[in-house]
């Protein structure tokens, strides 16, 4: 190691067009280091990738220079979502037991987990549509050393029995049932309530907070699980607490997912448990979520479509002091709370639509 670091930074902006998916839109960074002694190792031998030629989600036209409004198809989304998890899914338990030479199991092997979070309900489906594969799988290996865990009501079994005798005449996603009967989704997110509650629920403070990140989303989730209380409970102080997995592995799953369409499915490794390490390295999330500037989405709106106008104009007017496209955000917001000392926020835009910044410094500060 020649003593760099490597750093990704995760980062993107989500608006939709008016309509009821814009509350789910957001914006945000995630950097991250990637360096030797780190306290996350990447379980190199398990990580599975899925790719499919599909457009669920994408950005055919731009409107003016803010924003480009993507076209979303949310039906074949959620679908292709489930199809890459499930493709992902299947290649990691064949990778696992490969490397441990013995079945993966979402009760015991896994201490947390995350996934993409383009709503926050997504990441509870996600995790129902794993434990319904392993049902399946525990249907056509009944013989299996890692027997289904969970108690499935007999006439959710019936439902599964029904579409298993005949997939042809129902719409699937892949080799298994379709996951789109609503019921059967029902079901299966109530079968895996608990699961859900102890390893997946704890990382979802961002999604339900900020929104869709977008590139940013799995990784949001990520830092809202290492700066949860739950995390810290979990880890038990220097000695580090009680571990779900077998032989002492303290496992986080990770499923990546962008549309278009391309996941991953993979997994951290826990190696350091000092919980006063982690309470240097993650402040309050939550405390800084809370200090925010509050908004009505009427007042927001308002000034994201009149910043939107003032640089729709720019192309016909000459520079002559009408640039300052904010309007009133960069000139009164700092006074109104909207940023924090050192904080960059966008200055004016000229004629030729070349973007000015400046650093906000407040007096005294």
């Amino acid at each position: 190691w020649d003593g760099r670091f490597g750093l990704v930074i995760c980062t993107d902006i989500l608006m939709y067009s008016p309509g009821p998916a814009r509350p789910t839109g957001g914006a945000g960074a995630v950097a991250i280091l990637i360096g030797p002694n780190a306290f996350l190792c990447v379980e190199s031998p398990l990580k599975c990738f899925s790719n499919i030629d599909v457009y669920d989600f994408y950005n055919p036209t731009l409107r003016g220079e803010v924003v480009g409004y993507p076209v979303v198809d949310g039906k074949l989304s959620i679908e292709t979502y489930y199809q890459l998890l499930d493709e992902c899914y299947e290649g990691f338990k064949k990778k696992f037991k490969q490397a441990k030479g013995r079945n993966f199991s979402l009760e015991s092997d896994v201490e947390f987990s995350a996934f993409h979070s383009p709503f926050p309900k997504m990441p509870s489906k996600a995790l129902a549509r794993l434990v319904f594969g392993d049902y399946i799988d525990s249907l056509s290996s009944p013989s299996c050393s890692c027997s289904f865990p969970y108690s499935v009501p007999s006439e959710v079994s019936k439902k599964v029995s029904y579409f298993l005798s005949s997939p042809s005449s129902h719409e699937t996603t892949t080799t298994k049932p379709s996951f789109l009967d609503k019921e059967l989704e029902r079901a299966f997110v109530q079968i895996s309530k608990q699961l859900f509650e102890k390893v997946n629920e704890p990382s979802l403070l961002a999604s339900k907070r900020i929104g869709n990140l977008a590139t940013g989303s799995l990784w949001s989730c990520l830092y809202s699980l290492l700066a949860s209380p739950q995390f810290r409970q979990k880890l038990g102080g220097k000695q580090g607490g009680e571990t779900n997995g077998v032989g002492g592995e303290r496992r986080i799953l990770m499923f990546s997912y962008g549309s278009g369409a391309s996941a991953s499915l993979f997994s951290f490794l826990l190696y350091k448990t000092d919980t006063e390490e982690f309470d240097q390295s993650f402040p309050s999330f939550e405390r800084r979520l809370d200090n925010r500037k509050q908004l009505s989405p009427a007042s927001f709106f308002r000034l994201f479509d009149g910043a939107e106008q003032a640089i729709e104009k720019l192309g016909e007017e000459k520079e002559n002091g009408k640039g300052n496209l904010c309007g009133e955000l960069p000139v009164h917001g700092p006074k109104k709370g909207f940023f924090e000392p050192g904080d960059w926020f966008l200055k004016r835009v000229d004629s030729q639509k070349r973007r000015a910044y400046e650093k906000f410094m407040p007096a005294g500060s």
